[in-house]
């Protein structure tokens, strides 16, 4: 494959139009089409490039999205497993089951039934059986919530991150992904500062005061997650001066996903975990 081809297939990956005026002046060089790329070379860079669309649908990044939501949760319901001292069979039956989420409804359930032996104690064995029932009900409820709010928050960093990445910074000549560290830590140091945070919201992000209210400047003004970013990189001179808003018009990195690297927000399966985790957070469901 020619140089050419393989600019030409990157590009209609990355979302770059055909008729972009830079692509068409490179294409068209004589130069471009004379130099050949070597099969393997050029099979790993297509291969190994998502396009938005397939990143949606890549079963590699669902399970590296589920991963980061369920390894919390397994360990819980492992631990919670054992703490209630199922007989072995039960034990067994419940730890065979490979999905977090089912594992979890059949612990449920399996709880519910120590509330049906209840209904058959009296006296002081009643009084043992709904302490023990109560306790494990507020534990696993309490856990659920723990672990939506960490994901919550992570997905949220990695919505910021992204964000960030579609700025041309004024830092020097040092890699893209530290530039747009840089800029994180700094923002996050800000935010503090201002006593305000960010929240994930649906698919998107949200800036708001501690107690989850909108924030509104000194001149009563609302203000959001965008333009509070937009100001405080302009404001810290972390922008070209060439590009007021500093919008990076020439990066991909909004529609590309880098196996093995930082991925960008996989949001079918983030809505997926999320989902699950309303289920699990829901005794009504169970």
């Amino acid at each position: 494959m020619h140089l050419g081809q393989l600019l030409n297939t990157l590009a209609a990956k990355s979302g770059i139009d055909a008729n972009y005026a830079p692509l068409k002046s490179i294409l068209s060089n004589a130069e471009v089409s004379r130099i050949n790329v070597p099969d393997e070379m050029a099979n790993a860079m297509d291969g190994n490039l998502y396009s938005l669309e397939t990143a949606k649908t890549s079963a590699d990044l669902k399970r590296h999205f589920t991963a980061l939501a369920y390894n919390g949760l397994d360990a819980e319901l492992n631990r919670l497993i054992e703490d209630v001292g199922f007989e072995e069979e039960v034990r067994n039956e419940l730890l065979a089951e490979k999905s977090s989420t089912k594992r979890a409804v059949a612990l449920a359930k399996k709880i519910r039934s120590l509330e049906e032996q209840k209904l058959e104690a009296s006296g002081a064995e009643k009084l043992e059986l709904q302490a023990k029932l109560n306790a494990l009900e507020t534990e696993a409820k309490s856990k659920v919530e723990d672990l939506k709010r960490t994901h919550d928050n992570e997905v949220a960093d990695l919505l910021v991150k992204h964000a960030l990445s579609g700025y041309k910074y004024a830092l020097g000549e040092i890699p893209k992904q530290k530039k747009i560290d840089t800029a994180y830590n700094l923002l996050k140091e800000n935010l503090e500062a201002d006593g305000l945070k960010i929240v994930k919201d649906g698919g998107d992000v949200k800036l708001v005061r501690p107690d989850n209210s909108d924030y509104y400047d000194g001149s009563n003004n609302k203000i959001d997650f965008k333009t509070y970013v937009d100001r405080f990189l302009g404001q810290n001179k972390l922008l070209q001066a060439t590009d007021p808003v500093g919008r990076d018009n020439t990066s991909v990195s909004q529609n590309v996903v880098l196996r093995g690297g930082n991925f960008t927000a996989n949001n079918k399966a983030l809505s997926e975990i999320d989902s699950q985790l309303q289920v699990l957070g829901n005794p009504n469901n169970l």
